[in-house]
């Protein structure tokens, strides 16, 4: 369907942004869909959508390139707020993560 092929693949945007990251633009919007997505998964949790901590929102905590050496403002400041809330929103559906 067109919504799975919209997420899967902001979910694999959102991954090569965290292991290789340049620029933060549109990762807190992404972010944000996301955890309006995330808000509607039901319980339990399916694998795919428990590993979705593990595999794409822990490792965007990690970037902390300069998002310009102006203002040394580290790049995750561009998305932290939305990052907050999609990894609360997941580990609230299943506080075993």
């Amino acid at each position: 369907t067109i919504r799975s092929d919209v997420k899967r693949e902001m979910l694999s945007q959102l991954s090569a942004y965290a292991r290789s990251p340049k620029e933060c633009a549109g990762v807190a919007t992404c972010l944000e869909i996301l955890g309006s997505i995330i808000k509607g998964y039901k319980r339990p949790l399916m694998p795919s959508q428990m590993a979705l901590l593990q595999d794409v929102l822990l490792p965007l905590h990690m970037p902390s390139d300069m998002l310009s050496m102006r203002y040394s403002e580290p790049m995750i400041l561009q998305y932290h707020k939305p990052l907050v809330f999609c990894t609360l929103a997941l580990i609230e559906k299943d506080a075993n993560l």
